[in-house]
This record gives structure tokens, C-alpha cells and sequence, in this order.
């Protein structure tokens, strides 16, 4: 069992059964190729910790805990979300009497009736609503626990004459550069950098 004590590379990343990997609040783990994680091992990635794995063909075998923490909120307050993992529901989070919306973009508005079961969307963005708790400011921590997603992942950005807006998400459990991802050939004509 081991917490990072400063960020460090690696060719592949195996966690056995029964240990312990975890990537601390500001630190990174940064992997070549393929990471397995044992079912009775686990990896965690704090708040603000990123796992990165650099070979678009690499696998990532097994389920991490990742911990994403809102900044402070209070009643009809939202948060801005995407999933870090694969087929994490909605119902997932907490508290999990919170209200989760998505945009239309074929509408052009939001999508008031997303059911709590709804899994989220790899790359979509979703908003989720502060709990009802009167007007107590707090932060929400959101723990995505599943297989962590890895390797191209694309997306739809729809565009017409009477649509301009996507809610789209980092789908990866590490930060992106926003800057690069707009400045992209891929991205110029779907996004107009904004």
C-alpha cells in the first residue's frame, strides 16, 4: 500500500490484490501503456490528482476510485460534470436526492428529464444541482468508481442554423488543457474556440 509522494512515471501499472495505490491531491501517475488494477486491489485519485496513460491502444484493466470535489455551493447551485469512468450512473451521486439536467442541442435547451438511472455519457457534460438544505454553503464530493476511461474518445458536437451550444466534459481522470483541445484542426470548425 502506497500514496504518491510526488508524481512519477511508468512503463505499466499493475496493483495487486489486496493493496493499495493512491494518487494524492496535486500529484499524477503517468503510464506508456496498459494499467491493471487486481479486483481486490484498488486505486484512488484525490481531488485534483490526475491518472494518465499515454498510448492511445493501451487498456486500462479494472475499477478506480476517482474523487472530484465541486467548488462551494449552496441551495440551486450547480456543478458541471463529466465522467471520468465508464458507465457511472447519475443515481451515483451524493448526495443522491439531487436533481441532474443535460443540454439538447437539437433543441438548443436543456433536457429537464433525465432519470436518475441515466448513465453518463462518455465526453457529455451534465449539470447536477446542490442538495435542498436550505442555504448551508458546502462543497459536494463526487466519487466516480469504475473502469477509468483511456485512448480516443470522440464525440458529436451538433451544429445547425438554429443550434450553437454543447455540453461536452473531460471524459479522462486527469486534467486537459483547454487551450489545446479548441486549438485542435479536429475541434476548429466544431467549436469556434470557445
Amino acid at each position: 500500500n502506497t500514496a504518491t509522494n510526488g508524481s512519477f512515471f511508468a512503463c505499466e501499472l499493475s496493483v495487486n490484490a489486496n493493496k493499495t495505490l493512491t494518487i494524492a491531491a496535486n500529484h499524477f501517475v503517468e503510464v506508456q501503456n496498459d494499467i491493471s488494477i487486481d479486483i481486490n486491489g484498488s486505486l484512488d485519485v484525490k481531488d485534483s490528482g490526475s491518472l494518465i496513460q499515454n498510448d492511445d491502444a493501451a487498456v486500462c484493466r479494472g475499477n478506480a476510485k476517482i474523487v472530484r470535489i465541486s467548488t462551494f455551493m449552496k441551495q440551486y447551485d450547480y456543478a458541471y460534470w463529466s465522467s471520468p469512468v465508464a458507465n457511472f450512473a447519475l443515481s451515483s451521486f451524493t448526495p443522491n436526492d439531487v436533481y441532474s439536467y443535460c443540454f439538447n442541442p437539437t433543441i438548443n435547451n436543456w433536457d429537464w428529464n433525465v432519470i436518475s438511472s441515466t448513465i453518463m455519457t462518455t465526453a457529455k457534460g451534465y449539470i447536477v444541482r446542490a442538495p435542498e438544505n436550505g442555504l448551508t454553503t458546502q462543497k459536494i464530493t463526487t466519487s466516480f468508481f469504475g473502469n477509468p476511461n483511456t485512448g480516443v474518445i470522440p464525440g458529436s458536437i451538433i451544429r445547425s442554423s438554429s443550434t450553437g451550444f454543447n455540453l461536452i466534459g473531460n471524459p479522462y481522470p486527469c486534467a486537459l488543457s483547454a487551450d489545446l483541445f479548441l486549438g485542435n484542426a479536429l475541434n476548429i470548425a466544431s467549436t469556434i474556440g470557445t
